[in-house]
């Protein structure tokens, strides 16, 4: 079950609208991952500049996530997007997605800096160019999970990373 994951990230990796800013046109495409592979829990494009943009899939995770994105119980999905707006302030928002898939509210908040380059799948992915890379078993940022990431790095208009992060549990659910 993972083989399909690392297809997705290369594909993805060598789309070309992976310009800075445009990430969120592949929404619909993230949305479609998530919904193939229960598995996976969120689908994220970490940008050389800071901005940042993922679909994170809010069914069946702890309620911890659900509760940190500030999610509406009727969220199925939740995307989130860290851009530097007006003045250099860096803004994270939170948009939220039904089963229909249609967005049902947004919330916005000012974050001190992104830190996406700090992490591991970011870290591994640049540092090994066009190489899928698989992060070490961890915690999933915000849930109470086990997870692993699959990431890649790509050029182009813009240089950033693209990853697959999905639930070690979800997966054993899958598997057997």
């Amino acid at each position: 079950m993972v083989h399909p994951i690392e297809f997705a990230v290369a594909v993805l990796a060598e789309y070309t609208t992976l310009g800075a800013g445009k990430a969120e046109n592949l929404e619909g495409s993230f949305v479609t991952i998530l919904e193939a592979n229960p598995q996976v829990t969120e689908v994220r494009v970490g940008y050389a500049t800071g901005e940042f943009f993922a679909v994170v899939q809010l069914s069946g995770s702890e309620g911890s996530l659900r509760t940190a994105a500030g999610a509406p119980p009727e969220a199925v999905y939740a995307t989130r997007r860290i851009a530097c707006g007006a003045g250099g302030a860096w803004m994270m928002t939170w948009s939220y997605i039904g089963a229909d898939r249609k967005a049902i509210g947004t919330r916005s908040a000012p974050v001190p800096e992104p830190g996406h380059q700090a992490e591991s799948w970011y870290a591994a992915a640049t540092a090994a160019p066009g190489t899928i890379i698989q992060t070490k078993a961890s915690v999933i940022s915000g849930q109470r999970a086990i997870g692993m990431s699959f990431a890649r790095s790509f050029t182009g208009p813009s240089r950033g990373v693209i990853a697959a992060e999905i639930s070690l549990a979800q997966l054993s659910k899958v598997l057997i």
